[in-house]
C-alpha cells in the first residue's frame, strides 16, 4: 500500500510541475517572433497553483486507480462477440482507408518525400539525413513508375504497399490483445478508432518515414511484453532472438535517433533479465558495431552524406542563438564561434523560438557548418560543445525558455498544430517536384472538392502529442502500481526522450506517431494479467 501511495505521489508531482510549466508559455503560432512566443517568469503565486495541481493530480490518480479495480472486479462481457483474426482485421481497416488513396492518389508527397525521390533519380547527392535504407524502399516503388512511363504510378504502388502493410501491423495488434485476455468490447473499440480516427488513413498514404517506422516500435513494444510474460525465457528462443534483431535493424536504420531507442531497450532488459539476456545482448552490440561501420566508413566509401552534428542537435544550436539575439551574457570567443555559423545581425532576423529551421536551413548557415566540417569536424564539435557549455553556465534562463518553448507541444496538456500532423498534399516547389507528380483525380472533377473536405475533416479532429504523454504517464503510473509490464512503455519512452533532445520544431506529431497507436495497448496495460491469472513482476 506505501508503494502505491509513494507512486501516486511521484506521479502528482510530475503533472503538478507540468501544468506550472505549461500555463507559462505563451504562443501565437509556431513561426511568431520571440518578442510573440514567450515564457513568463516564476513569481510567489507559483508555490500555489503548483500545490493546488499536486493536490488536483493526486485525487485524479487515486480514482483513476480506483476506476481500474472497479473493471478488474466487476466488468463481465454479456455478449457473445465473435473474435476475428489478423487477416480479418487488416483486411477491414484496408477497406476502410481505401477511399482516403483513391481521393488523395497517388498519394502525399512532401518536401522529404522529394529529397528521397531526388537522390534515387540521381538529381541528388545521397545522404544519410534521409535515412538510406528508406530512400532504398522508396526507391523500389520510384523505379518501377518510371519503367512504366509514370512515376504517379509509382507513388500510387507506395501508398497502397504501405497502406496494406500498416493494416496488417495493426491488424496482428489487434489479434495479439484478444490473445492475451484483453475484452473484446475493448479491441473492437480500438479497431474503430483505426478505422474511423482520420489520423491513421493520412499516416498510411503519406511518404514519410514515419509511419512504418513508427509501426517497427508497435512491434518491438508487442515483443517486449512477450519477453515480460515469459519471464525472460524468450530471450535464449531462436525465433525471438531473430525477431528482436530485425525489429531493432529496422529501428536503427528508418530514422537516425532509433539507435538510442535500442541501446536503451538493451539496458533495460540487461538490468532486469541479466544472464537470460547474453545472446540477445551479443546481437545488439554485433548490430550496433555493423550500424557504426556501415554508416560511418561504408557511407563514406559510397560517398553518402552524412548528418552534421550541429544541425542535428537542434535544441543547443537553437538555445545559442537564443543567447546572441536576447543580448546575453555572451565572451568574445563564445560570439566568434557563433559568426562562424551564422552572423549574429542574421540570426536576429531569422530566429523564431519554436522551429530552429529558420536558422538551420539558412544558406549561409548550411554553408559555413558543412565547411567548417569538411575542414576539421572533431574541432568544430568541440568548439561547439564547450561554447554551449560556457553560455549555459552565464544564460541558464534563456536556455530554460528556450528549451521549453522548442519542446512544450510534446508534453503540454491540449496543445495542437497543424505542423507536421496531417499534411495532404503533393509539393508544388519547383526545386521539389522536378517529376510532374500530381493528383490523379480518379473521381473525375469531384475529386479536388472531396479531397478539400476530407483534408478539413482530418485536422478538425486533431490528436495532441501532449494529452497522448499524459495519458502515457497516466497508464505507467497504473501499471507500476501493479508492478508489472513497464517494459512496454521502453520503445516510446526512449522515443519521446530523444525528441526533447534532437526536436527542431516544437509541434511534430508524426515524430511520435507510435503514441497514436500505442495508446490502445497502454490503457489495457495495467488490468493485462499473466496466463496463469497473476499479475506479473517485472
Amino acid at each position: 500500500m506505501r508503494r502505491k501511495y509513494v507512486t501516486l505521489a511521484v506521479f502528482a508531482l510530475v503533472f503538478a510541475w507540468l501544468i506550472l510549466i505549461g500555463g507559462k508559455i505563451q504562443y501565437e503560432n509556431i513561426f511568431s517572433s520571440y518578442d510573440v512566443n514567450i515564457v513568463s517568469d516564476f513569481r510567489f503565486s507559483d508555490v500555489f497553483v503548483f500545490l493546488a495541481g499536486f493536490v488536483l493530480s493526486f485525487a485524479g490518480l487515486f480514482i483513476t486507480d480506483k476506476g481500474y479495480e472497479l473493471l478488474l472486479r466487476h466488468y463481465k462481457s454479456v455478449v457473445k462477440i465473435p473474435r476475428l483474426n489478423t487477416r480479418v482485421f487488416a483486411l477491414i481497416l484496408f477497406l476502410c482507408w481505401l477511399p482516403y488513396i483513391i481521393v488523395f492518389a497517388p498519394g502525399s508527397v512532401l518536401e522529404d518525400s522529394f529529397n528521397s525521390i531526388r537522390q534515387v533519380m540521381g538529381d541528388l547527392r545521397w545522404g544519410n539525413h534521409f535515412p538510406v535504407l528508406y530512400t532504398l524502399f522508396i526507391g523500389l516503388f520510384i523505379k518501377t513508375g518510371e519503367l512504366l512511363g509514370n512515376l504517379n504510378i509509382g507513388v500510387l504502388l507506395y501508398s497502397i504497399v504501405q497502406t496494406a502493410l500498416m493494416a496488417g501491423v495493426i491488424g496482428y495488434y489487434l489479434s495479439w490483445m484478444l490473445k492475451k485476455g484483453v475484452s473484446a468490447v475493448f479491441v473492437y473499440v480500438s479497431l474503430a478508432f483505426f478505422a474511423l480516427f482520420p489520423v491513421f488513413p493520412f499516416y498510411a498514404a503519406v511518404m514519410w518515414k514515419d509511419p512504418l517506422f513508427c509501426c517497427v516500435l508497435l512491434l518491438l513494444s508487442l515483443l517486449l511484453y512477450d519477453i515480460y510474460e515469459s519471464g525472460g525465457g524468450m530471450l535464449n528462443r531462436k525465433a525471438a532472438v531473430i525477431n528482436y534483431s530485425v525489429l531493432t535493424f529496422l529501428t536503427v536504420f528508418l530514422r537516425n535517433n532509433g539507435v538510442f531507442i535500442v541501446i536503451g531497450c538493451a539496458a533495460l532488459i540487461l538490468f532486469i533479465y541479466r544472464k537470460q539476456a547474453r545472446v540477445i545482448l551479443l546481437t545488439q552490440a554485433a548490430l550496433l558495431l555493423a550500424t557504426a561501420a556501415i554508416q560511418g566508413p561504408i557511407y563514406g566509401k559510397l560517398d553518402i552524406e552524412q548528418d552534421i552534428p550541429a544541425e542535428a542537435a537542434g535544441i543547443p544550436l537553437q538555445q545559442m542563438v537564443r543567447v546572441a539575439v536576447l543580448d546575453g551574457n555572451i565572451s568574445e570567443d563564445e560570439k566568434a564561434f557563433l559568426e562562424r555559423m551564422l552572423s549574429v545581425e542574421e540570426m536576429k532576423r531569422v530566429y523564431t523560438p519554436l522551429v530552429v529551421d529558420t536558422v538551420k536551413w539558412h544558406e549561409d548557415f548550411k554553408k559555413n557548418v558543412y565547411r567548417e566540417s569538411l575542414e576539421s569536424a572533431g574541432d568544430f564539435l568541440v568548439s561547439f560543445v564547450k561554447a554551449w557549455g560556457g553560455m549555459f553556465i552565464k544564460n541558464p534562463k534563456i536556455y530554460w525558455d528556450s528549451y521549453c518553448l522548442n519542446t512544450f507541444g510534446f508534453w503540454k496538456w491540449g496543445t495542437r498544430s497543424g505542423n507536421g500532423y496531417i499534411e495532404p498534399r503533393i509539393s508544388s516547389e519547383p526545386k521539389q517536384n522536378l517529376y510532374d507528380i500530381k493528383y490523379m483525380d480518379l473521381l473525375g472533377e469531384n475529386t479536388a472538392q472531396i479531397r478539400q473536405k476530407l483534408s478539413e475533416f482530418g485536422h478538425k479532429f486533431m490528436l495532441s502529442a501532449g494529452s497522448c504523454f499524459w495519458i502515457t504517464l497516466i497508464c505507467l503510473c497504473m501499471t507500476l502500481i501493479r508492478g508489472n509490464r513497464c517494459l512496454t512503455f521502453a520503445p516510446f519512452l526512449l522515443l519521446w526522450l530523444t525528441v526533447m533532445v534532437f526536436t527542431p520544431i516544437a509541434f511534430s506529431f508524426r515524430y511520435v506517431f507510435v503514441i497514436a497507436l500505442l495508446l490502445p495497448l497502454f490503457l489495457a496495460l495495467p488490468n493485462m494479467r499473466t496466463p496463469d491469472g497473476g499479475e506479473g513482476e517485472t
